[in-house]
């Protein structure tokens, strides 16, 4: 799953090979999965979101089984969230238990160039609120991926994205083929961190990817993975975490929040838009 500026060079297994290639002014920490048994039975927030947030996309002024078009930003920034689409591609608006609200379904796996996309994308109306330079940010979403995008082994289904591959910095989370991963990159360094076990079809997850700065020193980086129940209850199963330089993360102004896939800066659909198949919920970002 490489940005179109990526060449393609052989498999490394789960970490791809884009995630082990840096230049000579880039240094990367190979990340450490912690999975205590304990960690298993811990349970998460009811809801990992909240108006406080700084971004909070949620899709409860949606008419269940009707098309999304219009959304606002339920946190805190001003900043301005639209719907970009092609192809005949559109999200439509599901009530879901395991969020205990309604969620976003984006569009069913095609394949193809020709196929139908439909991304959300959070833009700056001022300065950037999107960008968390030097201080301390988690990000994530609930969501349940389409078994047929698993079965095909598809290797879009972005969850989140600011940045790309080869840009400055970068914040994603992403389900690659059956593998969470999150990466993260700063001026410093980047960091890549995955699932130990595949993603199942048939379950909501809420996963969360944060970074905690410290002065002078290494940064923590951290994977957070849960289920959700059909009350919306969220039990933790995987905590992963890596201590790496990322330094700051800083983007252009005019570089998009992509929630769903991926989009340019122009909020034109590119070559490959890696679309995600199946519900999202409750993406966010909390700055600081």
């Amino acid at each position: 799953m490489s940005d179109p500026q990526i060449a393609s060079v052989p498999s490394l297994g789960n970490l791809r090979e884009k995630d082990f290639m840096t230049s000579r002014f880039v240094r990367v920490a190979v990340p450490v999965a912690v999975l205590a048994s304990v960690t298993a039975m811990m349970s998460a927030p009811a809801s990992a979101a909240s108006k406080s947030d700084d971004v909070w996309v949620r899709f409860e002024s949606a008419k269940p089984r009707h098309a999304i078009v219009k959304l606002a930003n339920a946190g805190k920034s001003p900043v301005s969230v639209k719907v970009v689409r092609s192809n005949g591609g559109r999200l439509v608006a599901r009530q879901v238990k395991n969020t205990r609200s309604r969620a976003a379904d984006f569009p069913a796996y095609a394949g193809g160039p020709s196929a139908p996309h439909a991304v959300v994308a959070v833009v700056n109306t001022n300065r950037d609120r999107l960008a968390p330079h030097s201080q301390a940010f988690v990000f994530g979403a609930d969501f349940k991926i389409d078994a047929a995008g698993i079965a095909a082994r598809d290797d879009g289904n972005n969850v989140m994205q600011r940045g790309y591959f080869g840009s400055p910095a970068q914040y994603k989370l992403q389900v690659d083929k059956d593998v969470i991963g999150c990466r993260l990159k700063g001026q410093l360094g980047s960091v890549f961190l995955t699932s130990d076990t595949p993603v199942d079809p048939a379950k909501w997850y809420r996963v969360t990817c944060s970074l905690a700065p410290v002065a002078d020193g290494p940064d923590t980086a951290r994977l957070r993975i849960s289920t959700l129940g059909s009350r919306g209850r969220a039990r933790l199963i995987e905590n992963h975490t890596a201590v790496v330089e990322i330094g700051r993360l800083n983007f252009p102004k005019s570089r998009p929040l992509a929630i769903g896939g991926k989009v340019k800066d122009s909020l034109l659909m590119p070559a490959r838009v890696e679309q995600f198949n199946g519900l999202i919920d409750n993406a966010f970002l909390r700055l600081g």
